[in-house]
């Protein structure tokens, strides 16, 4: 139902959902709209921008239910409406784990 609202209201924009993981416990999660034209290669620079944390695409991954699929993986030229398209949750948002964990540690 609020993805519904969300999608009516920005048309323009795919609700996201942003997993942050350590030791493989989720620490915080953040609801984002992110215009649907955006490049997969953009993606995690506005959402690292947008929560205030650099995100490595290499501790990334796409979740539908559970399906897990690395990010990294991902054509640098496919929008975020197409991977909304395919990868979105019966919720109807999509969404992205990231693991600072192993980004912590490799620093």
């Amino acid at each position: 139902m609020e993805n519904k609202l969300l999608r009516a209201k920005y048309p323009n924009d795919v609700p996201v959902i942003v997993i942050l993981v350590n030791n493989n416990k989720p620490i915080s999660t953040h609801k984002l709209l992110v215009a649907k034209d955006t490049a997969s290669e953009r993606i995690l620079d506005i959402i690292g921008t947008s929560i205030g944390i650099n995100i490595n695409t290499s501790y990334t991954n796409i979740e539908k239910g559970q399906t897990i699929i690395p990010f990294k993986n991902k054509k640098d030229n496919i929008l975020l409406e197409d991977l909304y398209n395919e990868y979105r949750d019966n919720d109807g948002f999509v969404y992205i784990t990231c693991d600072i964990t192993k980004k912590l540690t490799t620093t």
